[in-house]
């Protein structure tokens, strides 16, 4: 911990690029109160030998080079879901999130599955913690319910191709 009195800002000028590794800590944060100037965009994308850390999705090279749009909206809903804790979405926001993530969950490695179900638990034990239980039971009245999508059952994705729309056959 004492090395974090080491850390320091890496500004960068309107345009420019840092490149790092995953194994860096980093984050962004807000601007200085006082600037006038057009607001920041942030840009980020990752690469990962296979070797290293498998794709997220099952079939990717079947996707590739434009995974079609539900894909790509699952993987943002799932993603949203691991960084919970870096945004504020309310329950019901994270449920829906969850909810169209788990329609296409099958399409996502095993290990990718078990990471999003995992946050996706942590933030509804989270706000049971905070007194907001009420707030995360799903329409059968339990928090397993919650956390399975709305279903004390389990998973409910489907299967099928892609229409080019936002959600999957």
């Amino acid at each position: 911990k004492t090395k974090y009195q080491q850390i320091r800002a890496l500004p960068s000028p309107p345009g420019g690029a840092v490149l790092f590794t995953h194994r860096i800590l980093h984050w962004g944060s807000a601007g200085h109160p006082d600037y006038r100037g057009p607001p920041r965009v942030s840009f980020s994308f990752t690469m990962a030998d296979q070797a290293f850390e498998p794709p997220y999705l099952v079939d990717a090279a079947k996707h590739l080079p434009f995974p079609p749009l539900w894909l790509r909206l699952a993987l943002a809903c799932g993603q949203m879901i691991v960084y919970y804790q870096r945004f504020e979405h309310s329950l019901p926001v994270l449920r829906r999130l969850f909810a169209f993530w788990n329609r296409h969950a099958d399409d996502f490695d095993r290990a990718y599955q078990l990471k999003v179900r995992g946050e996706f638990a942590a933030a509804v034990r989270e706000a049971a913690e905070g007194g907001c239980e009420a707030a995360v039971r799903s329409a059968d009245g339990t928090l397993a319910g919650a956390v399975n999508g709305g279903s004390s059952t389990g998973s409910s994705s489907s299967s099928g191709s892609g229409s080019g729309g936002a959600e999957k056959g």
